[in-house]
C-alpha cells in the first residue's frame, strides 16, 4: 500500500479486509446522471405530454397490421392479377428450390412420389395438394411449408404441380396411391 492510500483508508475492516475511500470515475457519474435525466424526460413524455403512444395504442396498431396482413393473405396475391404463365413460371422456380430434391426436377419422384402420373397418395384435387404442401406429411418425410413459403408461392407451386399431372415422364417412380379419374 502506498502512503497516499493510507489517507483514503477507512477506519473499519471485515475479515481482515480494509476499504479505501475512492471517488467514482467521472465517466460512470456522467452515465448515471444521464440515465436519471433520460428517465425523467421519458416519464414526462409518456405520462404527461401525451405525445408518445401508450402500450394499448401500440398493441392496437400491431393488431391492425396483423389483420391487414391476414386479409391480404386470404385474397391470395394481394389483389394483383397474375397470368397463368407467370404463375407457372413462379411455381417452377419455387418447385426447383424446395421440391426438386425429393420429387426430381421433372416431377418423376425419388424420395417423394411421382407427380407426373395419374396416381395420387393424398388426393389429386387442388385443395388436397395445397393441404399436403402447407401441412406436410411428416411420417412420409414431407415437411410442412406453410411457415416457410408465402401464400402466393404456395399457390404458384400448386399450379405448377397440377401442370405436371398426366405427363408420365420416363424413368418415373412406380405409381403409388389411387388413380385420378
Amino acid at each position: 500500500m502506498s502512503s497516499n492510500d493510507n489517507d483514503k483508508l477507512l477506519d473499519h475492516e471485515y475479515d481482515g479486509i480494509q476499504e479505501l475511500d475512492n471517488n467514482l470515475p467521472l465517466w460512470w457519474l456522467w452515465t448515471f446522471f444521464g440515465a436519471i435525466i433520460f428517465s425523467f424526460i421519458y416519464w414526462l413524455h409518456y405520462s404527461y405530454t401525451g405525445d408518445g403512444p401508450t402500450l394499448d395504442q401500440e398493441l392496437e396498431v400491431a393488431m391492425n397490421q396483423i389483420e391487414e396482413q391476414r386479409e391480404m393473405a386470404e385474397k391470395g396475391s394481394g389483389g394483383d392479377e397474375v397470368s397463368s404463365a407467370e404463375l407457372l413460371q413462379s411455381g417452377q422456380k419455387v418447385y426447383q428450390n424446395f421440391c426438386a430434391s425429393c420429387h426430381m426436377e421433372s416431377g418423376a419422384g425419388s424420395v417423394g412420389p411421382n407427380l407426373t402420373d395419374d396416381y395420387w397418395i393424398h388426393g389429386h384435387s387442388t385443395e388436397a395438394i395445397t393441404k399436403v404442401i402447407k401441412m406436410g406429411i411428416l411420417d412420409k418425410g414431407m415437411p410442412a411449408w406453410d411457415g416457410v413459403l408465402r401464400p402466393a408461392d404456395i399457390t404458384a407451386v400448386v399450379a405448377f404441380v397440377e401442370s405436371l399431372k398426366g405427363q408420365n415422364v420416363s424413368g418415373g417412380k412406380e405409381p403409388q396411391g389411387e388413380k385420378n379419374n
